[in-house]
């Protein structure tokens, strides 16, 4: 091995791919392409692309070439939720008609499933060989019986095995077990599908020698952070896909409408305002997985999705072997100038990028200026207050003031308040309580701070695209319309009505697209794109092992 297989040697050992996405976005299908024992082939031929692209394409092929094939090992967290399910399905009898379909279906393999009980000891048994092999078995066991099990759960509907995995991931996530009755839910179960998850991974590392591994996919932000803080090499894909096409694949496999939008509000975490806190905390939410992913890809097709895939592969195993792409570029200042917002509620940043690539103007969603943000300001301060700037006459005034200490009590929960969410709270039984939500938050939005930075080209943006880390609002929306741009590129998008109302609308009907992201953002952007030596000193050992046949 010469000296640049050594030095970009230490990316290339251990690495998992977590995956995120809505139902029918494509997960398993990039999963299943990169867990094949032989070397994935790039499509030979790219319909419909400029010159540009070409010469990235070629390059892509150079680069995938040059990296030495290791299958991903693929863990499905919903075979993780199906373990702790069978586990107690062996221990226990119940009378509950899923449980007992369960245990007729895996009562044959005790044997196999022997190391379940793994899920539950200490990871620092699985340093024996055979106490790991156990585990792995027992994972391929439940991988074997995982469509018997479906196709009983079923009941010959998918979306009955769809709601009993959800709850059963749910009630663990609370509960630590699932079917539970009348038990209090403990904070430390919000981390036993993670760990049981890398339990499973450390024993394929100890007894297969494996080191590459997927996880097929998160739901839950908070398993994501568990992942995100203990490894440094691991990256959250999200798989995006228009919902009308996903929709149509769901229909195939016979879900109908009031199914897809049921399991688009448990997915999105629809009612997270009407849920007690250890409910919502411990439930789906794709929204807030998307938002801490670090490589964006829009499934448009099967050969896009093995392009960008193996363009991260690249990236990965050799940093900084391809340049960010502009909107790469400009997601990353976005999502840079969100963390200088002080909303307790969601950070979003903004960029407005002339036709050139050139930077126009940058915003976050923050107050307007002399006016504190709300990370700044507590409950306590404004009780105490009579006369602060740093509160406004209304939150100054008896009733508001007296709403907030019955809610926030004394000193004890002296903290930020958010006061859209207060102002709902104290009106919400008024007439108008559900626009004021939305009208009445103390910040600027991101959109309207960086279209205000704007200073000499104010008046018009035409050309211009607008990259928000969250997809604008509609009064955002329309600002955007009003001004020019003709492109909105943003990273999650809000339900609703904005896009195909406000924006698809009038003489600019056709001309403003607006797209999903798609590329490396966030914390992966620096590691992606960051070379370990300057390329040119890498060209130049390679030729220097090169002649010398090193």
């Amino acid at each position: 091995m010469g000296y640049a297989s050594t030095l970009y040697s230490i990316k290339r050992g251990f690495l998992i791919l977590g995956f995120t996405g809505y139902t029918a976005s494509g997960c398993t299908t990039t999963v299943n392409y990169i867990s094949a024992i032989d070397k994935p082939k790039l499509p030979k031929k790219i319909n419909n692309i400029n010159i540009n692209e070409i010469e990235r394409f070629k390059n892509l092929q150079r680069e995938w070439d040059d990296i030495e094939w290791n299958n991903f090992i693929n863990i499905e967290v919903a075979l993780v939720i199906m373990m702790f399910a069978f586990d107690q399905c062996l221990k226990y009898n119940y009378s509950n008609e899923n449980l007992k379909l369960i245990k007729e279906i895996v009562g044959d393999y005790k044997n196999d499933l022997q190391g379940l009980k793994f899920l539950h000891r200490p990871s620092s048994d699985l340093k024996n060989p055979k106490n790991a092999k156990k585990l792995v078995l027992a994972y391929q066991t439940t991988k074997k019986l995982s469509d018997k099990i479906k196709s009983a759960l079923s009941r010959g509907h998918i979306y009955n095995y769809i709601k009993i995995l959800q709850k059963y991931g749910d009630d663990i996530r609370k509960y630590g077990k699932i079917e539970v009755k009348k038990e209090i839910s403990d904070s430390n179960n919000i981390l036993i599908l993670p760990e049981a998850v890398r339990k499973i991974i450390k024993a394929y590392r100890i007894s297969e020698k494996n080191n590459q591994f997927t996880i097929d996919a998160f739901r839950n932000p908070f398993e994501v952070e568990y992942f995100r803080r203990r490894y440094s090499e691991f990256y959250l894909v999200c798989i995006t896909r228009a919902e009308e096409e996903r929709k149509l694949q769901l229909y195939k496999n016979k879900l109908d409408y009031d199914n897809f939008i049921e399991l688009s509000n448990t997915e999105r975490c629809k009612d997270k305002d009407k849920k007690e806190i250890f409910e919502w905390i411990t439930s789906q939410n794709i929204p807030e997985c998307t938002q801490k992913a670090s490589y964006y890809i829009n499934n448009t097709s099967v050969n896009h999705l093995r392009l960008e895939i193996a363009r991260l592969l690249c990236l990965i195993k050799h940093p900084g072997c391809f340049q960010p792409t502009y909107d790469e570029f400009h997601m990353e200042i976005a999502m840079t100038a969100r963390q200088k917002s002080g909303c307790i509620s969601r950070k979003v940043g903004a960029v407005v990028v002339g036709s050139d690539n050139s930077i126009m103007g940058i915003g976050w969603n923050q107050p307007p200026n002399g006016q504190e943000s709300c990370i700044n300001r507590t409950t306590y301060e404004l009780i105490e207050s009579e006369n602060s700037t740093r509160f406004s006459d209304y939150e100054l005034s008896e009733s508001f003031k007296k709403h907030i200490q019955t809610k926030y009590c004394d000193k004890e929960l002296d903290v930020p308040f958010c006061f859209k969410d207060e102002l709902y709270s104290l009106e919400k039984n008024t007439a108008s309580h559900a626009s004021k939500k939305n009208e009445f938050t103390r910040s600027l939005h991101a959109e309207e701070r960086a279209f205000l930075s704007i200073k000499e080209h104010s008046h018009h943006l035409k050309n211009c695209t607008l990259f928000t880390t969250d997809s604008p609002c509609t009064l955002c929306a329309k600002k955007a319309y009003h001004m020019g741009v003709n492109r909105i590129v943003f990273i999650e998008e809000y339900p609703g009505i904005t896009n195909i109302q406000t924006l698809k609308s009038g003489i600019r009907k056709n001309e403003i697209s607006i797209e999903q992201f798609e590329g490396a953002a966030g914390e992966a952007y620096d590691k992606l794109f960051s070379s370990i030596m300057p390329e040119k000193d890498y060209l130049n050992i390679l030729i220097h092992e090169k002649k010398n046949n090193l």
